[in-house]
């Protein structure tokens, strides 16, 4: 790592510089690929995007959530050289790059963060985590020795300190689902039941066709986030007569008969008979899936 300084110190003297510290991002020790970006980000001009890119790019995963943190505590997540490479952490082949990148993405929408760390204990201790990480980062750039247990009031400064786009408690705009939206769309099952199970948390019914289709993963885990995750938006699309469909005219679609049928018979005795239409379909009017 003396190298590594001394490379930095040489930065502008040679262009070859550079390439000799990128080279040392892929080691597999982790205080060497942390030194390595340090001494990138000094020999390179600019806001600081192009070497989280190089680091991202070259590095192990450890030190792919290292780029991930600096560029959240930077404001950088929405920087046109960093927006792809963000995208593709959501798919990384490394399961805690994913699940930094999403918990990232999401607490840059902090009315979006508040609402999911009432609702998803995992969640929550993802944000902890990244907190964590974003404490750690501020004591190494104020040279504090040691290693102090971190109190919550430092978690809390470092969230507030933290860039991100409106405020707390506020009401959830469409634009602020963007995250879990695309979290819904990638091919990694984890990522996706991530971003399925914080729109169903919402009460978003957009997230049934997904949850349903996450339900049938080969892994037990992601099939039991699904299947908890579904109750509770179907309850609530089917209490509003709603399966989530917006090829129809209107936004509410007609309830299904055994629907309008368990309404009928909910206070007769035998009201838990499966009605005879169900075993026929599962379907509502305009032919989504709605479920029992």
């Amino acid at each position: 790592m003396l190298g590594l300084e001394l490379l930095a110190k040489l930065g502008g003297t040679s262009p070859l510089v550079p390439g000799l510290i990128a080279g040392q991002l892929a080691d597999n020790q982790g205080a060497v690929g942390l030194a390595a970006l340090d001494a990138l980000t000094q020999v390179m001009p600019g806001d600081g995007a192009e070497p989280l890119r190089t680091a991202f790019e070259r590095g192990p995963s450890q030190l792919k959530v290292e780029v991930l943190i600096r560029a959240v505590a930077g404001g950088l997540l929405g920087h046109a050289q960093l927006q792809a490479l963000v995208a593709r952490a959501l798919d990384d082949a490394d399961p805690g790059v994913r699940r930094t990148a999403f918990t990232v993405r999401v607490m840059e929408r902090r009315a979006l963060s508040h609402a999911l760390e009432s609702r998803d204990e995992d969640f929550g201790r993802g944000t902890k985590e990244v907190s964590r990480w974003l404490v750690q980062r501020a004591r190494r750039a104020q040279g504090v020795a040691g290693n102090p247990p971190i109190t919550d009031a430092e978690l809390q400064a470092a969230r507030d300190a933290m860039p991100a786009q409106g405020t707390t408690g506020a009401a959830i705009t469409e634009s602020d689902l963007e995250p879990l939206l695309a979290a819904m769309a990638c091919r990694t099952p984890d990522t996706a039941v991530r971003g399925a199970r914080g729109l169903a948390q919402l009460g978003d019914a957009r997230a049934l066709g997904a949850l349903l289709q996450l339900s049938r993963e080969p892994d037990a885990a992601i099939r039991r986030v699904a299947a908890s995750s579904s109750r509770h938006s179907r309850t609530r699309a089917l209490a509003s007569g709603w399966c989530g469909c917006w090829t129809t005219r209107t936004r509410t679609c007609a309830p299904p008969r055994w629907t309008r049928w368990w309404r009928w018979t909910r206070t007769r005795r035998w009201h838990r008979r499966r009605p005879p239409c169900a075993r026929a379909t599962r379907t509502c009017a305009c032919g989504a899936w709605t479920g029992w």
